[in-house]
This record gives structure tokens, sequence and C-alpha cells, in this order.
């Protein structure tokens, strides 16, 4: 039973990295992006639409 358990906690401990963490990061990098610009066109969109509503430009 003492075998199983240090098993265990040795597979539980083991803190290696592989391809998924790079695809990971890869992902996260790429919503990250994405949402930067959709943010920056949400920001446009509202400057456009306040400037047509209040100064008809």
């Amino acid at each position: 039973m003492s075998d199983l358990i240090e098993q265990v906690e040795d597979r539980l401990a083991d803190f290696t990295r592989d391809k998924r963490v790079l695809v990971l990061s890869w992902m996260a990098l790429t919503i990250g992006a994405l949402s930067a610009v959709v943010a920056y066109a949400l920001v446009w969109l509202i400057a456009v639409i306040t400037n047509l509503a209040f100064y008809r430009r």
C-alpha cells in the first residue's frame, strides 16, 4: 500500500512540460491578440457612433 501511495505522489509531482504546454500557450496568445483587436475595433466604433450622434460629422 505504501508503494502505491509513493507512485501516485511521484506521478502528481511530475512537472515536466511537453507539446501540450506550447499548444495551450499558442492558443492563449492567439485569443489574447484577437481580443485586443476586437476591443480596439469596438472603441473605434463607439467613437464613430458618438461623433455621428452628437456632432453629425
